[in-house]
């Protein structure tokens, strides 16, 4: 028997009691090392030369937000020009057509007084101006102005005056050419989007014996009115005859075929009618 004064032996359990206090140290360490290892698990779970990717640089950021705005300016650049170039075209197109449409205006406004009857037939001047002069004629003064609607050669022009009582155009002075060159203005047609003004024949042809340019009354060019180069080298199958395009007046080859410009001076009261 034991001795009263001993104590008695101690359980296995009481034995293996944890101190008081480091009961949460212990949960905390085993944590940590349950934690450590599940990760190096997972390390160890990669496959052989696999690298865990490195997270981009925050010092990128900015060059790539430049970067992407840069294009967006230069696409924004691209789409401006392109839309300036259509809205360029479109006014350029629109002013064209606006200008074609006053052209055809015009056009319909010359028509109609030759719209009643015949253009051949002779139509009344306003009684103001006392005298009866065919359709499509113009008059400044004395004088009255047949532009011909018609093509021919010099030659045959020429003849087509005569039934008219008038002659090839015979220009006298500035005044005359300054008039006829306002009324060639007015015979044009648009071609390619320009302006190309019709050749009228007028009564001035090149005499190779004289070497001299002569109207159909037989004088003699003054230069101060025209301005034409020496034909003495020159060679024109037909001969050389005179056109005006625009009030411009240029020599061509009297075979081909222009419209023509006859004039007559006006009758005065008394005379007999020669048409």
């Amino acid at each position: 028997m034991s001795s009263a004064g001993s104590s008695p032996p101690r359980s296995s359990h009481q034995l293996q009691q944890t101190p008081p206090g480091t009961q949460g140290q212990e949960d905390l360490s085993s944590h940590l090392w349950l934690g450590t290892s599940a990760k190096m698990q997972r390390q160890t779970r990669l496959p052989a030369g696999h690298r865990v990717p490195l997270l981009p640089s925050s010092s990128w950021l900015p060059l790539a937000l430049a970067l992407g705005t840069q294009v967006l300016c230069l696409l924004l650049l691209i789409g401006a020009r392109v839309y300036d170039a259509m809205v360029t075209d479109w006014s350029r197109e629109h002013k064209n057509l606006t200008e074609h449409l006053e052209y055809l205006s015009q056009q319909l406004m010359t028509c109609q007084p030759q719209s009643s009857g015949c253009p051949d037939m002779p139509q009344d001047l306003p009684p103001h101006q006392g005298e009866q002069c065919p359709s499509r004629w113009s008059r400044m003064e004395d004088k009255s102005y047949l532009f011909s609607p018609e093509k021919r050669t010099w030659a045959q022009c020429k003849s087509s005056c005569i039934p008219q009582a008038a002659e090839l155009l015979v220009v006298e002075n500035w005044e005359e050419r300054n008039f006829i060159n306002h009324e060639l203005f007015q015979y044009y047609e648009e071609r390619n989007r320009a302006v190309y003004y019709h050749r009228f024949w007028i009564g001035l042809s090149y005499n190779s014996e004289t070497r001299k340019w002569v109207w159909v009354n037989g004088s003699e060019l003054s230069s101060a009115l025209f301005d034409l180069p020496d034909l003495s080298h020159a060679s024109y199958e037909g001969g050389a005859c005179v056109y005006v395009q625009g009030g411009a007046a240029k020599p061509g080859d009297c075979e081909l075929t222009q419209f023509c410009i006859c004039e007559k001076r006006r009758e005065l009261s008394g005379e007999k009618r020669l048409d």
